[in-house]
């Protein structure tokens, strides 16, 4: 089974999420196996959507569109009752990372994944093409 942990650096403990061979993800736990967030996160290849839910309610999605190695992005939404908790955020982390892992390039045209790539250049910038950044209003470098 293959396994890959996303880490929240802005936690205590280790928290993250395992994304499995279905495309669905699981909250990680500390080094003592207390649960950290109950938020789940998949891939709905179905949808062309990743979805993230609290507990068995849906909280939001990030829609995109596949298009060779291109991964877009137009509408990322969390659904009322779940704004301000940071889902919005682990969600999209979770679909950049899951973009690198496949290799795909970013057109971030959703206004709050271009926000979550500016706030961590470092860490997605890359996968946006540099002739495209201008165009999301993303730094060259």
């Amino acid at each position: 089974m293959r396994l890959r942990t996303i880490d929240e650096p802005n936690t205590r403990s280790a928290l993250g999420f395992c994304l499995f061979d279905d495309g669905s993800a699981e909250a990680g736990a500390d080094a003592i196996g207390s649960v950290v967030c109950m938020a789940i996160v998949r891939d709905n290849q179905a949808e062309n959507r990743y979805e993230i839910a609290d507990g068995d309610e849906l909280a939001g999605f990030a829609e995109y569109i596949i298009d060779g190695d291109v991964i877009s992005f137009p509408h990322t939404e969390t659904l009322s009752g779940n704004e301000g908790r940071g889902l919005a955020r682990q969600l999209v982390e979770f679909a950049l990372a899951d973009a690198r892992e496949r290799q795909l390039a970013v057109l971030p045209k959703c206004w709050f994944v271009s926000k979550v790539i500016a706030d961590r250049p470092g860490e997605y910038l890359d996968l946006v093409p540099v002739d495209a950044r201008a165009t999301y209003n993303l730094p060259l470098h």
